[in-house]
């Protein structure tokens, strides 16, 4: 098994390039473009919440990235308002089941989600994929229940022996405030989530992860999003004169 993925590292850097300036489309709206660290957003859907970009880079191997997510006991340390989760279940080495529970500042309420995860590992890097799951626990006194919620991460390596993180997710708010109290709350929670995750990442830099799958369970499809923004990128620079 430790074999496989020593493979399966050196195949990643073989592919890997050196981290070049992203390139994102007039479509989207850019917040933070600062010491590699990008976060942007786009329109989603009707409801006018938008969808969320970001880059972050990793002075480590990609597996720190999956390392970081998977550690429940730390979340609250880089995770904006994050009181804390709790894994539920854990019913493969590869996928979670956790509740996590956040207290933003008013006039926000509480808020929690129940989540289902799943990672895996390509030749491209690796992947975490997570969706809520809202119907399959009951409701908990206090706080207001977060229904849509999609997430991609995914972390490729550098020649030079870094890595580059990727997010791309969605939160639809459950509550009754206007978007302009809610979008900007969301862009300000996630580029302090950010700036708390590129500080505690060096410390995983030497933890790796099991790593089972090759490729998302069949009904799993929120990283392609995330994956066409990273194929257009890299078209983009193609494209461009040298």
């Amino acid at each position: 098994m430790a074999a496989k993925h020593i493979l399966a590292a050196g195949a990643l850097s073989m592919i890997a390039s050196l981290t070049q300036a992203f390139t994102l489309d007039k479509q989207w709206r850019e917040h933070l473009n600062e010491s590699g660290m990008i976060l942007a957003s786009r329109p989603f859907t009707g409801h006018g919440q938008p969808e969320f970009f970001a880059t972050l880079p990793l002075e480590g191997p990609p597996h720190a990235m999956l390392s970081l997510l998977l550690d429940i006991n730390r979340v609250s340390e880089w995770a904006y308002h994050a009181d804390g989760s709790t894994v539920i279940t854990h019913p493969t080495p590869d996928a979670w089941r956790v509740h996590s529970r956040f207290s933003p500042p008013w006039p926000i309420r509480d808020r929690d989600v129940f989540s289902h995860s799943v990672h895996w590992q390509n030749v491209q890097g690796i992947w975490l994929e997570i969706k809520s799951i809202p119907d399959e626990f009951p409701p908990q006194p206090g706080y207001v229940r977060i229904r849509d919620m999609q997430n991609c991460w995914h972390a490729r390596a550098n020649i030079d022996g870094t890595a580059t993180l990727y997010h791309l997710g969605h939160v639809r708010d459950p509550g009754l405030l206007p978007n302009f109290v809610i979008n900007p709350a969301q862009a300000s929670a996630l580029k302090t989530t950010l700036k708390n995750m590129a500080k505690v990442l060096p410390s995983y830099r030497q933890k790796v992860t099991e790593i089972g799958l090759s490729q998302p369970p069949h009904n799993w499809h929120y990283c392609q999003r995330l994956a066409r923004i990273l194929d257009l990128n890299e078209h983009t620079k193609r494209d461009q004169p040298e």
